[in-house]
């Protein structure tokens, strides 16, 4: 009835929201939606999505990995595409890890980059991307900023002053280091990505293990799941509409979506973007929070 349906829950916690929305998965499989919950706390959707066949990929302390730079989906099906088509992928990809590694940035600071180191990390991507080999990982991206090569030194406006570089790179330095690192986020982020998704059958993100107590860390990862799971089915479609593939509807949860947007500020913008960049049809999206405050 419509091409790229949407809801919203509002309610506060217990009183159904995730169960209805369980329910509505069961009826949009039956008619043939692949039901994609990008993020389950709790979790309240794993079971379900066993049964539905689901691809269960477990993420958090402890288990699995996902790399915010990996963009080998988007370039294997780029090979395969030619003309807008191609160039609508690799712009989502690109658009996607910015937004990605922006979004890590300022829930780790507690404040957003600047829209110079924006640039140097956007110089960065495109140079590995022209490269064409493996998938680089943030401590990747933190090297080259490290070796100052001639495109990031001219997105950072050093005026051709090393030192004046280091001043401008310097706080971008140290927030990539906390992401790379030992700490939480580094066990999550800093390896490469351990199972990616299929486009062809149900998917959650089991991120149960992650405590409540750790707000910043579930914002993270969610962010991480919509992202990564957004960009799959952006690349189903592109494939789909060049007769690639098979054309599939998808149905997307995002519950729990007040953990991303509370996470720091500016979050309302990535989150906004990241939704914003998979107005496809045949996708039908779910959104669930508490109330209109979030």
């Amino acid at each position: 009835l419509i091409n790229n349906p949407s809801a919203m829950f509002l309610g506060i916690p217990g009183i159904g929201k995730s169960s209805a929305t369980r329910r509505m998965l069961i009826g949009l499989a039956a008619m043939g939606s692949l039901p994609m919950v990008f993020g389950d706390l709790r979790p309240d959707y794993v079971d379900l999505g066993r049964q539905l066949g689901a691809q269960v990929v477990k993420l958090g302390h402890g288990h699995g990995s996902l790399n915010p730079l990996d963009a080998t989906e988007a370039h294997e099906a780029a090979e395969l595409l030619d003309g807008d088509a191609r160039d609508a992928v690799l712009g989502d990809s690109l658009a996607r890890r910015l937004t990605m590694v922006e979004s890590l940035i300022t829930i780790a600071r507690r404040s957003p980059p600047t829209d110079r180191e924006m640039n140097i990390v956007a110089a960065a991507i495109e140079s590995f991307d022209r490269r064409g080999d493996r998938a680089p990982l943030l401590s990747d991206l933190l090297e080259m900023i490290r070796s100052a090569p001639p495109e990031l030194r001219a997105a950072a406006l050093d005026r051709g002053d090393s030192k004046r570089y280091g001043r401008i790179t310097e706080e971008l330095e140290a927030s990539l280091m906390g992401l790379v690192g030992s700490g939480k986020f580094g066990r999550v982020f800093s390896r490469p990505t351990t199972e990616p998704l299929r486009r062809d059958r149900p998917a959650v993100f089991d991120v149960s293990s992650i405590p409540d107590t750790d707000a910043s860390m579930q914002a993270a990862v969610l962010l991480a799941c919509w992202s990564a799971g957004f960009g799959t089915i952006n690349v189903a479609n592109e494939l789909a509409a060049s007769g690639l593939e098979p054309q599939r509807n998808y149905c997307v949860v995002l519950d729990e979506l007040h953990r991303g947007l509370r996470a720091g500020p500016g979050m309302v913008d990535r989150v906004d973007t990241l939704t914003r960049l998979n107005r496809k049809l045949g996708v039908g999206m779910i959104f669930v929070t508490h109330t209109m405050k979030d």
